[in-house]
């Protein structure tokens, strides 16, 4: 029978004394969902603390329909959690980052089992979510090479409605582990690897005590970091640890705990000393005692994991800090630590230490291997070395870009094209592979050199008559649809419905190989992607960025001009972004100056009357107000209009709206010609504080009703001053 087969086989390496030198596995089950349900439930069945002395742990992951949501928030839950057997269902959708970071919780001898829908459909049925409006997805080329994947593997255990494959348990001989297999599961972790022990002795003779420790996933890190936080313990300091949720630092805890035997809790999340009196203490980020309150040593775990406007923030309130981190499999964040903060810290001599060696598993893990090549990730860095030796700055102008889709890429080429991204963006996730082979919107340009990939663009296709039938909803800001990001942008920023109907290319990534960086290589692929452009006929190139002097530079060589610019800050980068455009066909050439006049007067010009503006001003900042007032233009997308209306008007006509909103002063009078002289400043730039306290509005919900009544009031006193 097979499913006797299989439950021997998954649970066969706790059954032995040499469990922790044995491999971690992936067994993949097919069927319908329910089909899946029945046969995990069987091998939920542990086996008896007569046959096993380890409580063998389950996690399951992604089984409801509802939960694809709450799953992004759940990742974060088990940075620092342990596992023996994962299981992630796929029938509701899939992520190669969700499988990632299961994967990363699994222990010496674990499973992974991956749920499926039968092979010979699960390809047809790609996620929605992920498609652009007016665009389809029938067949998934990410999920068909998973498949393929699997089915070729010798390594991957299958079991399926027709066929039962049980690939062979490997088990780790020698090295590190051998000294591991004698220490009771309680207390293993206590044997550190060499990166450990260099990590460790160079933290306790820095005298500064600031340093980063980065670590892939299973490599001790939380364990280090417990130690060093019980040696600050015994010298009855005190130490604030923060993470993004309290589960992640659940390891550190432990391991602290374990290292120091006189803690004992005081209260929730807090540990004290008995002996010497030193204080271990957990801190949500937003507790503002992280950085109004001393402490001898801040510790944060996963750190990449947090804004780095807060990161920054906290390391800068204490003068020791230890931030510990896994570099790869996070979104957004993750790689900004990598690719914005760490460069940063380094350049001010932190020692950065990194943990080599596989602590919850063995060297060469077979799941491991598996798990980064589906989800064509590696934290290595021999695409970068590949080219060392050549004259890179020669060989730019030779170098050919191609537009290439990347299902027909062999798996050598997709994992460059990852590499290069990855390096490239603080954006990049494992999810992205899943996207650019799967979507009909996207399209991707290689730059290739010597048959190596040094080049990488995507481009997303927008705007076009797909969105005529909600072009002018667009232009009101009544409809959002999925995609087409830069075309709908526009579309709200000029007021016209047919900016929506335009076809754009937007570059949503470009990323060059380091050894090609700063030799022109960039201008070069823009210049390929420009003349792509007008080939297809595409009206407008775009693109957006965090701002910096370096890629402000960039663009502008390039001939791209800034037509808005971010309101708020970026909380995983903690840059502003900025909307780019580069008119393609003549057409467009109209609108383009339009929207950099538009640009011209909201960001270098003080307000100024409405009718000392252009025509095509004057009514789109109409339409603007208009629409404000019915509740489908923000505050922040109409101030600038509401200050023109306000100057455009004289005392006499805004005496009577403003008499009508603003609080009287204490001695009972209006306050409307003082602030008549003051609400245009505070309208432009933007100052929410000073216009509650003008209005007497409690919150940012309440000012905004009132400016909507107000801007009504001023739209007919203008109507009736011009009539």
């Amino acid at each position: 029978m097979a499913y006797n087969s299989v439950y021997d086989w998954l649970y066969s390496p706790y059954l032995t004394e040499q469990w922790q030198m044995t491999h971690r596995r992936m067994l993949v089950i097919t069927g319908t969902l329910e089909a899946c349900q029945e046969k995990v439930k069987q091998l939920e069945q542990r086996p008896t603390k007569a046959q096993s002395d380890l409580d063998i742990s389950f996690i399951i992951y992604n089984e409801l329909a509802d939960s694809a949501q709450a799953n992004s928030n759940l990742r974060k839950h088990l940075l620092g959690n342990e596992y023996d057997v994962a299981v992630m269902y796929c029938h509701h959708g899939f992520s190669p980052s969700d499988v990632l970071a299961l994967t990363g919780t699994l222990r010496y001898g674990g499973c992974l089992i991956l749920c499926c829908p039968n092979f010979d459909t699960w390809h047809l049925a790609p996620p929605a979510q992920k498609v652009s409006f007016g665009f389809e997805c029938t067949v998934s080329h990410g999920i068909s090479r998973w498949i393929n994947y699997i089915n070729h593997s010798k390594d991957i255990s299958l079991w399926g409605p027709n066929k039962t494959y049980l690939a062979p348990i490997k088990q780790q001989c020698g090295g590190n582990n051998s000294k591991m297999s004698d220490v009771p599961h309680s207390a293993f972790f206590k044997v550190m690897t060499p990166s450990q022990h260099t990590a460790y002795g160079a933290w306790s003779q820095n005298t500064e005590n600031k340093a980063v420790i980065t670590a892939p996933r299973g490599r001790g890190k939380s364990a280090l970091m417990g130690i060093i936080c019980a040696d600050t313990l015994k010298r009855g300091q005190t130490v604030f640890v923060t993470s993004t949720v309290h589960q992640n630092v659940a390891n550190l805890f432990k391991h602290c705990k374990a290292a120091n035997s006189h803690l004992e809790q005081t209260e929730k999340h807090t540990f004290v000393d008995k002996q010497t009196g030193g204080v271990l203490k957990w801190m949500a980020t937003d507790n503002p005692k992280l950085i109004n309150h001393h402490c001898d040593l801040l510790v944060v775990d996963e750190a990449a994991s947090l804004p780095i406007p807060i990161l920054t923030k906290c390391v800068a309130a204490q003068e020791n800090w230890l931030l510990g981190t896994t570099l790869h499999g996070y979104e957004g964040s993750g790689r900004g630590f990598v690719l914005r903060l760490l460069p940063k810290l380094q350049q001010r001599e932190v020692p950065v230490y990194h943990l080599n060696e596989p602590l919850r598993w063995v060297p060469e893990d077979s799941l491991e291997t598996i798990t980064n090549t589906l989800c064509l990730f590696d934290t290595g860095n021999s695409h970068a070395q590949s080219l060392h030796t050549h004259n890179t700055s020669a060989m730019v102008n030779a170098i050919q870009v191609i537009e290439k889709p990347l299902h027909t890429l062999s798996e050598p080429a997709l994992q460059q094209v990852m590499q290069l991204l990855s390096l490239a963006h603080y954006q990049t996730t494992p999810d992205d592979q899943m996207r650019l082979l799967d979507s009909h919107e996207s399209r991707c340009f290689l730059a290739f050199a010597e048959k190596v990939i040094v080049g990488v663009a995507v481009i997303h296709i927008e705007g076009s008559e797909r969105l005529a039938p909600l072009a002018v909803d667009i232009a009101n800001g009544l409809r959002r649809p999925q995609g087409h990001l830069s075309a709908q942008k526009l579309a709200t920023i000029t007021g016209l419905a047919h900016v929506a109907t335009h076809l754009y290319w937007r570059i949503n990534r470009i990323a060059v190989h380091p050894d090609f960086q700063n030799k022109g290589l960039g201008s070069h692929m823009v210049s390929a992607l420009s003349q792509a452009a007008n080939a297809h006929q595409v009206d407008c190139l775009t693109s957006s960025y965090g701002q910096s002097a370096r890629l402000n530079k960039f663009w502008k060589a390039n001939g791209f001009t800034c037509v808005e610019k971010g309101d708020k800050v970026n909380k995983a980068s903690g840059e502003r972004s900025a909307l780019i455009i580069k008119p393609v066909s003549k057409s467009f050439e109209k609108l383009a100056d339009l929207l950099a006049c538009i640009f011209q007067q909201e960001n270098h010009v003080p307000p100024t009357s409405l009718d000392e503006l252009p025509t095509s001003l004057k009514t789109l900042y109409t339409k603007r107000l208009n629409g404000f007032t019915r509740g489908i233009k923000s505050l922040e997308q109409s101030a600038y209009a509401l200050a023109c209306l306000h100057n455009t008007l004289e005392f006499q006509h805004l005496e009577n709206s403003l008499n009508r909103f603003v609080p009287y002063s204490a001695e009972g009078t209006p306050q409307a010609l003082p602030l008549s002289r003051q609400l245009a400043f505070h309208l432009h730039p933007l100052d929410k504080p000073s216009l509650r306290n003008i209005f007497g509005c409690t919150n940012n919900k309440a000012l905004v009703q009132t400016l909507r009544e107000y801007t009504k009031h001023l739209l007919f006193e203008a109507t009736f001053a011009n009539g």
